[in-house]
């Protein structure tokens, strides 16, 4: 089922016999399920590209590379690349050519050369992840299962050109293929270990990709590419010490006379939230939303509200910065009747 893309407007796209193959063999159901739809699906922050924008990760692909992309595309024209890099001493990408009514199909690159073959996955404008795994000679797409390299003696070399994320990464720093789609995560590890996440980032105006496991933050490096939008949420914030995106909306509110506010706090990748009543910890409120109930103004006031997300970053728990909200709880009317 799963290969490398022929030809491409009837043009031969093959460039050596020696490449990794994604052929068809039976797909494991229950993987589908415990892979695909579990670990790279639970935020639904993205940034989005319009074609223009393109990131070099700097990162030089080995024969013991995985990746794993959480993606949709917004368009499909011709040949793009969610991911990719090809050119050098060893290639590895996924594939996406033609329309999004299915004629076109969606492929892997990965060997010390590059070949194509039909794929018989169709293109299409949804969700999906998908995942390059040259250390385990597999490759694999939402809803479809891993499937088998033919070969498993391809991948002998390391990249001399890095990876890029919405184009291919080519010789001498150039890049092509540019990317219209949403990108909801990237992950790269290196035998078996994870060592980047790039997750979803806004601060400010400053849009881009968060890497739990470094802390950087990187944004396009296309030059004169427009920048890149996000949606779904507000963005990843970086952790304690330095700036964030969290954001608690609203900022500052008003509850009336027995009513409720509910206040909501956005950090796509944090795993749970710290939620805080003047400074005190709120008991069993560990969710992206805390419930704000009317209190006599003699006995209250402004409530000041804070909320920290807590992330896992190398398997360890870490909280990221604090953001606030002053809740203003408004007095009861009062009628007064002359006689």
């Amino acid at each position: 089922t799963y290969a490398l893309l022929d030809k491409v407007n009837g043009t031969d796209l093959a460039k050596a016999s020696n490449s990794q193959e994604c052929t068809g063999h039976t797909a494991n159901n229950d993987l589908n399920d415990a892979f695909f739809n579990a670990p790279m699906r639970a935020e639904d922050a993205y940034i989005e590209s319009d074609g223009t924008q393109g990131i070099n990760l700097g990162y030089l692909t080995t024969p013991n590379t995985r990746y794993e992309i959480d993606y949709q595309m917004t368009e499909i024209v011709g040949q793009m690349r969610p991911f990719g890099e090809a050119g050098g001493t060893l290639s590895a990408e996924l594939y996406i050519q033609g329309s999004a009514t299915g004629s076109g199909n969606v492929a892997f690159g990965a060997g010390d050369s590059w070949v194509g073959q039909p794929s018989g996955v169709a293109s299409d404008l949804n969700r999906h992840v998908a995942v390059l795994d040259l250390a385990n000679h597999e490759c694999g797409y939402s809803g479809k299962g891993l499937y088998a390299f033919t070969s498993a003696t391809v991948c002998s070399r390391t990249a001399t050109n890095p990876i890029w994320l919405f184009a291919k990464g080519g010789d001498n720093g150039s890049h092509s293929n540019r990317a219209k789609m949403r990108l909801y995560a990237f992950r790269i590890y290196e035998s078996g270990a994870l060592v980047h996440e790039y997750l979803p980032y806004k601060v400010g105006d400053v849009v881009g990709l968060y890497d739990t496991m470094t802390g950087d933050v990187i944004t396009s490096t296309v030059s004169g590419s427009n920048a890149f939008t996000l949606g779904g949420g507000l963005g990843y914030g970086k952790f304690a010490g330095s700036r964030t995106s969290l954001v608690v909306a609203p900022a500052d509110t008003e509850v009336g006379v027995d009513s409720t506010k509910t206040l909501s706090a956005y950090a796509p990748g944090a795993t749970s939230y710290v939620w805080t009543r003047n400074d005190e910890v709120i008991d069993g409120v560990t969710g992206a939303e805390c419930i704000v109930a009317w209190e006599k103004p003699s006995q209250a006031g402004t409530v000041t509200y804070g909320v920290k997300p807590v992330f896992t970053k190398g398997g360890e728990t870490v909280y990221g910065e604090e953001a606030t909200a002053d809740v203003t709880m408004l007095p009861s009317a009062f009628v007064i009747i002359m006689r």
